[in-house]
């Protein structure tokens, strides 16, 4: 079986746990869908593979005694557990078929390119036949480059897709022909040589539009990571190549799990930033509407030269000001009680961010003082 035909079986199987689930733990159709998936497993990847051991051992073998209503508890949360492995497979063999299918896109898009810089190489020689400059050897290999461009049009056709038709006009009335057998076909000796060329340079154009295409498919394929397999909060902080003053004040905080109060020293660090930087007395939300404003500001994030500067500006200013009353004011940081240490990073990045902008940002000189002018 196929990898496509095991994920197909695995995700129909997945959807009838709900309804397994509501039915007696003396059901027969429980046990026979734990045998329907064992089945699966053994086609799909073999009998002593990894994924069928994980099925089989990754569950409790413990005897429970009790009640029916602690026996009926106890079986669910086996059969939850065998579901939450068949949904672990079922992640890991997508990426896999999803990795095959980029790969394979990427093969057929070199082949592509191979075949257009062939295709060039072939007008060339056209043109050059139809000039009386091919030698004797470079005739032949026009004829053996034709036939191996015709014999590669017949594999990639259904990835080039409909190509339009091209109509020539004789002394019997307009003849269509398809675009590449006109090029490259066996009847390309029974047209004109103008008729020709013009056909190669649309053929050209068409393969450089389905190189793009693929292209653009690979770049933008997305490729999920399983949450089980999610890199640790501490490794991410390392990578994450935060602000240093940010890094100086947080992470010994996030590291030892204090999440909150590692978002708490964060902004605080980027109000104490500010406040020395500019070495103003006022603080938090008042300190970030004076210093960035747009129109007077003391640190200048932009030359402010423009319209989409002063937007820059004006919308960084709430920026700042929207975290010193949202995150960082001591009531506001009360309800900012973050246990997730993924979220606690996107706060440490933001804080970050205005770190950065503010360290970065060019403070305004202060105007100096015009002496007195004296009258003699």
């Amino acid at each position: 079986m196929n990898k496509s035909e095991t994920l197909k079986q695995l995700k129909e199987a997945l959807k009838d746990v709900p309804e397994l689930l509501k039915l007696s733990h003396e059901s027969p159709k429980r046990n026979i869908w734990v045998y329907r998936v064992d089945n699966i497993l053994k086609d799909g990847f073999g009998p002593n593979s990894d994924e069928l051991k994980l099925f089989v051992e990754g569950v409790p073998r413990d005897e429970l005694k009790g009640s029916n209503r602690q026996l009926q508890k106890w079986l669910d949360s086996r059969l939850k557990r065998r579901a939450t492995i068949v949904q672990s497979v079922i992640d890991n063999l997508e990426l896999q078929v999803e990795k095959e299918q980029t790969e394979g896109e990427g093969d057929t898009k070199v082949k592509l390119e191979h075949f257009r810089d062939e295709l060039i190489e072939y007008k060339g020689l056209v043109e050059k036949q139809e000039n009386g400059m091919l030698t004797r050897k470079q005739q032949i290999d026009f004829e053996s480059l034709r036939s191996k461009l015709w014999r590669g049009y017949g594999s990639l056709e259904k990835v080039i897709g409909p190509c339009p038709r091209f109509v020539r006009k004789g002394f019997l009335g307009s003849e269509e022909y398809n675009l590449f057998d006109l090029a490259i076909g066996p009847q390309r000796g029974m047209t004109n040589t103008t008729d020709v060329l013009e056909a190669l340079e649309t053929a050209i154009c068409i393969l450089d539009r389905v190189i793009g295409r693929l292209e653009t498919t690979i770049i933008a394929m997305p490729i999920q990571l399983p949450q089980d397999i999610a890199e640790p909060p501490n490794l991410l902080f390392e990578k994450m190549q935060l602000h240093p003053k940010i890094i100086a004040v947080s992470k010994r905080l996030f590291q030892d799990g204090h999440y909150p109060q590692a978002i708490f020293e964060a902004f605080k660090a980027v109000d104490n930033f500010v406040k020395k930087r500019t070495g103003l007395s006022i603080y938090g939300k008042d300190l970030m509407g004076k210093v960035f404003n747009v129109d007077n500001p003391i640190i200048k994030l932009n030359e402010l030269r423009t319209k989409s500067n002063r937007s820059e500006q004006e919308g960084f200013m709430y920026l700042f000001m929207g975290a010193m009353e949202g995150i960082r004011n001591p009531k506001a940081h009360d309800e900012v009680a973050e246990l997730d240490p993924y979220k606690t990073l996107e706060y440490l990045g933001f804080a970050s961010l205005l770190m950065r902008r503010a360290d970065e940002g060019k403070k305004k000189r202060p105007r100096k003082k015009q002496p007195k002018s004296t009258q003699a």
